[in-house]
């Protein structure tokens, strides 16, 4: 019976891992004008769309994609996509250009990033509706893909 009970703290303590390694990216469309501003503060709220990476190659190549670019500067009034992780937040504008706690802001190429998304799988998707306050109607819903 120890050895089911060792087996079992193993497994929990693998899947607890697992779940602490995720990365979520929060992401308001790109080429879309805001009546209001979206700031750091209000991007995860605003987000059009929520991607889950769970996997090491997925990260790292998310990575990879906002690492690649020339320096710029970050615009704090049409933030686009919070990228959250365990070790920091990043954050980037409707302009493509990236902004760490830490390093200097960079612009990357926006055309990746949505490959990168168009990659994933459906289940990593997910889609809110956008809500229209003045006329009282949905705007619209994303495809999941």
């Amino acid at each position: 019976m120890n050895k089911f009970y060792g087996f079992f703290f193993v497994f929990l303590y693998l899947l607890s891992a697992e779940a602490l390694s995720q990365t979520f990216v929060y992401c308001v469309k790109f080429n879309v004008q805001t009546y209001s501003a979206v700031t750091r503060e209000r991007v995860e709220a605003a987000a059009w769309e929520k991607w889950t990476l769970s996997s090491a190659a997925e990260i790292s190549e998310l990575e990879s994609i906002i690492k690649q670019g020339t320096a710029s500067k970050f615009d704090e009034d049409i933030v686009r996509c919070l990228i959250k992780s365990e070790k920091e937040n990043i954050f980037i504008d409707a302009h493509g250009v990236v902004s760490r706690p830490h390093g200097t802001d960079i612009k990357i190429d926006i055309g990746k990033l949505r490959d990168f998304r168009d990659a994933l799988k459906p289940s990593q998707l997910e889609a809110f509706e956008k809500y229209f306050p003045l006329s009282g109607s949905t705007i619209f819903k994303l495809p999941k893909n």
